[in-house]
């Protein structure tokens, strides 16, 4: 089973809890997504595949925006998405599933 980690941090805290679940899923590969915006089209081949990434104004970072609306997720068979935040209320989640049920696919 192949697993990828996509994550976007700005003070690190993403990046740690990042690291923290790579620790307990040994399998699985970190993947910043900064380093794949340029791309037009986003193709992995992972089983499982994970977002990791702060809260934003009560949603998504805009570099988790476009990732999702670039990635190809047919080989997902499960997805999932961590959001850290301080407490505060957010909607990422339901935004992510919206994004992504374009490609018959939710969290």
């Amino acid at each position: 089973m192949k697993i990828d980690i996509f994550y976007f941090s700005g003070t690190g805290n993403s990046l740690h809890v990042a690291r923290q679940l790579q620790r307990k899923i040994p399998e699985s590969k970190l993947v910043p997504i900064i380093h794949l915006l340029c791309q037009d089209n986003i193709k992995t081949s992972a089983d499982t595949i994970g977002f990791v990434f702060p809260c934003f104004c009560l949603t998504i970072p805009i570099p988790l925006y476009d990732l999702l609306k670039k990635i190809d997720l047919t080989s997902a068979q499960y997805i999932f998405a961590i959001c850290t935040r301080g407490g505060s209320h957010s909607e990422a989640f339901e935004y992510i599933d919206k994004i992504i049920k374009k490609q018959d696919r939710h969290l």
